[in-house]
């Protein structure tokens, strides 16, 4: 033991109660784990070894990579030329002269199939590559759809992002389904039940059945935030609904997300507050405002009012108040 100690050369604290330990023997390292009663997790000593991560370390022997378990069983009889960290139940591994593959926590290839390039599992697919096409694979190494991309992204609040050369982008569903007959020149995630999607230098929105919210293509059009996007169109801004509708006959200068149902609009140097309606809270507009918090917005009158920390409040039934929230004669 007294010996073993002199050839100890690092101890690495490491996560599932595993302490890495490293020693010079002969010129060359060798790494091991040892538990916290002080017994090594393995009576094999490794070349190197990566720290635990979620539930599995990496290890090399002899130039060829494997995973230890914290009962210190080697989970794979494949030994493998690189592996990566498990990340979701699954590691990446490859082999030279085959490609790339994923290996699961029993240390089961999840497919046949070698590929170009894999990535890891992600909202319950995994992007694979393979004759410079594109497909995912769910969990049981299945393919997500006959159908190959030229690119794909992760999936992200239900939909992935596609791309296929000569016809341009679109969205795929987790049943492997493009969402829409229509291909895009442009396409961004979803997020609260819709996607951006530009054709001919305009924007709109699209819904998860593939169906565009309005007929009306727009200059610019951003995400759902509290039941309305706002838009942009000929340089002036505006709201439209889950349903499509413009919700003002008024179109500002610059418009603010939705806050507690009222948005801050801003037309000719001035702002003032906007309901779900589509309707002015106020007759007076007002040189700055801040948004809605708890029934109440800070406004300034005047420039000089904003300097000289002069505010009032706007209450959401258009009423001026005081700095004391008390009503204005």
């Amino acid at each position: 033991m007294e010996k073993l100690k002199e050839l100890i050369k690092e101890i690495t604290t490491n996560s599932n109660d595993m302490i890495k330990v490293t020693i010079s023997c002969n010129y060359h390292e060798k790494s091991n784990f040892c538990r916290q009663d002080g017994k090594y997790l393995s009576d094999q000593w490794f070349d190197s070894a990566r720290d635990f991560k979620n539930a599995f370390a990496a290890v090399e022997l002899k130039d060829k990579w494997n995973y230890i378990n914290s009962d210190g069983k080697i989970i794979s009889e494949q030994w493998f030329d690189w592996v990566d960290d498990f990340y979701n139940g699954f590691a990446r591994v490859r082999l030279n002269g085959k490609g790339y593959n994923l290996i699961n926590t029993d240390g089961k290839l999840i497919s046949d199939q070698w590929f170009d390039g894999v990535v890891d599992f992600y909202g319950g697919f995994a992007k694979v590559k393979l004759n410079n096409k594109h497909n995912f694979i769910n969990t049981a190494g299945e393919y997500l759809t006959d159908q190959w991309f030229d690119y794909e992204w992760d999936f992200s609040n239900g939909f992935a992002m596609v791309k296929l050369n000569g016809k341009g982008y679109n969205f795929i569903n987790p049943e492997g389904n493009l969402i829409s007959d229509q291909w895009f020149d442009e396409v961004d995630n979803f997020y609260n039940g819709f996607g951006q999607v530009n054709l001919n230098g305009t924007w709109n929105l699209i819904n998860k059945e593939g169906k565009l919210i309005s007929e009306q293509w727009f200059d610019m059009v951003w995400y759902i935030q509290d039941g309305f996007a706002k838009i942009k169109l000929n340089e002036r801004y505006n709201y439209i609904n889950t349903e499509g509708e413009i919700i003002s006959e008024q179109w500002f200068d610059w418009v603010v997300d939705f806050e507690e149902g009222f948005a801050r609009v801003k037309f000719n140097g001035k702002w003032n507050f906007i309901n779900k309606e589509g309707k002015l809270i106020s007759e007076q507009w007002f040189d700055d405002v801040l948004g809605f918090e708890e029934g109440f917005a800070k406004v300034y009158k005047t420039e000089e009012d904003f300097y000289n920390k002069k505010r009032y409040y706007l209450g959401t039934d258009g009423q001026l108040y005081d700095c004391n929230k008390q009503p204005l004669q």
